[in-house]
């Protein structure tokens, strides 16, 4: 049996994609889930939420109810996720394997107390694997907290399929053939992993260890489905120097890599500095302390350094509202500050949006221009009006529009122009100024409408029924 526990991000910097691509990973874990096995969800952001307050049971109706609640996720708020990680650790099962799959961007504000907590609280028979969603990824707390938990650490990108990056996953959680391993006997000096992972069918475990040269035994034991597990192999002995050198700069890697989980857990850095530059000299590696250089005799440049702070773009797929890097712009807020411009998707006044008077260029008016406007169009203006918010008194009084120039009103509109004499003779001529408003906006007479047309269709069926009806009345 197998107890799954999801943890999901859900604040506000995975907002979108990123979540998106979540809820995809989190549905697919639970498709795979057998009848026996039972499942548990939280998802953290200001503070950790439960699907449910008891694990439930992986059957159909209990995957439907999961799907239901995967689908009706929403991102906000900041990252709580030491709540949730320490009730994702704390229920155990007798007899079952607990595998707990965090799933997040990475972006919080206290990765060494998490990993801390992961390292000194993880049962010996729980997991925890960390799944990585989105364009940038914080990998200084995915990979600590996989190693921390003696599990897997896997990266998923945005728009990329999540069925592969599940395999990876079910194949590290579904059936371990030896788990609580441990490595020790009298020709072992060291070993490079901080908590040693479980060992499954068909996917070997890389575990670099240090022996002395003189050679000796070495135990490997563990717990077994049948019962306790235990392996020992006799290491020959070794010259000082000999061997396989790709090896031990693997050793020396790992060993760095458990280092650095120590101090990203919050251990003593002065010590841990100083011993991984040790390591880095001892096995001749590139570490965060020490670096292969090389250098020049020659002075290329004479110049003082300078620090210079430079923008970056944002990660694809995420906001600055969903980081909290800005706070959400309101419609409101817009409205009042534009000069009391209605919110954006409700249609604009035009009174209220008159353009200052244009300045007519030498030979008349520009074509196009002006043009008093028709009972449709003061409808339209009526409609406008009644739709967008009424601005604020002060603003209204300090803003009032003037009334652009209008060339003289026409009974109809001009045929097409054919030459362009005729164009420049339409343009000489006069154009009348119409005289600025003296009322507000608001105060202009009601525009007269127009009567319905299917009323005038109806009088007139009217009229004619009643001439037919007076002259089959005469001939009758």
């Amino acid at each position: 049996a197998r107890d799954l526990i999801v943890l999901i991000d859900t604040s506000g910097s995975m907002g979108g994609q990123p979540l998106a691509q979540a809820k995809r990973v989190t549905q697919a874990l639970v498709d795979s889930l057998a009848d026996r096995d039972r499942l548990e969800m939280i998802e953290f952001s200001n503070r950790a939420n439960r699907w449910r307050p008891e694990p439930v049971v992986a059957t159909r109706n209990g995957k439907k109810a999961a799907g239901k609640w995967i689908r009706g996720l929403k991102a906000s708020g900041g990252t709580e996720m030491r709540t949730g990680i320490l009730e994702a650790l704390s229920p155990l099962r007798a007899g079952a394997q607990r595998q707990v799959v965090l799933i997040t961007d990475g972006y919080i504000g206290s990765e060494a107390e998490l990993i801390g907590t992961v390292l000194d609280k993880l049962p010996p028979s729980c997991r925890v694997h960390t799944v990585g969603v989105g364009s940038a990824v914080n990998r200084a707390l995915t990979r600590p907290v996989a190693a921390a938990g003696a599990g897997v650490e896997l990266i998923i990108g945005l728009g990329e399929d999540v069925e592969p990056v599940v395999g990876r996953l079910l194949e590290r959680t579904a059936k371990p053939v030896v788990t609580e391993l441990s490595i020790f006997g009298p020709a072992v000096l060291d070993q490079s992993v901080v908590n040693l992972p479980d060992l499954y069918a068909g996917s070997p475990a890389l575990i670099p260890i240090s022996v002395d040269s003189e050679g000796g035994i070495v135990r490997i034991t563990g717990v077994a489905a049948d019962g306790p597990f235990e392996h020992e192999v006799e290491v020959p002995k070794q010259l000082l120097g000999s061997g396989n050198q790709g090896v031990v700069a693997l050793f020396g890697r790992e060993k760095v890599e458990s280092l650095e989980t120590r101090l990203a857990a919050g251990g003593d850095s002065s010590r841990i500095n100083g011993e991984i530059e040790e390591v880095g000299l001892t096995f001749q590696i590139s570490t965060r302390l020490t670096s292969w250089l090389a250098i020049s005799d020659e002075v290329v440049s004479d110049g003082k350094p300078e620090q210079v702070e430079m923008p970056h773009e944002l990660p694809y797929g995420t906001s600055a509202e969903g980081f909290g890097l800005r706070a959400p712009m309101a419609a409101q807020t817009m409205y009042t500050q534009a000069g009391a411009l209605p919110p954006m998707g409700a249609p604009a006044p035009r009174s209220r949006m008159a353009p200052p008077a244009p300045s007519a260029p030498p030979g008349g008016m520009p074509f196009g221009g002006g043009g008093f406007a028709d009972d449709d169009d003061f409808e339209s203006r009526a409609e406008a009006d009644a739709a967008a918010p009424e601005p604020v008194e002060e603003v209204v009084r300090s803003i009032r529009p003037q009334a652009p120039a209008k060339k003289k009103a026409r009974s109809a509109p001009r045929p097409a122009r054919d030459t362009l004499e005729m164009a420049k003779q339409e343009a000489s001529e006069p154009v009348l100024a119409e005289p600025a408003p003296s009322a507000r906006p608001e105060e202009r007479p009601a525009p007269r409408k127009r009567p319905t047309p299917w009323l005038a269709y109806l009088v007139a069926m009217l009229v004619l029924a009643l001439i037919l009806y007076l002259i089959f009345g005469v001939i009758l």
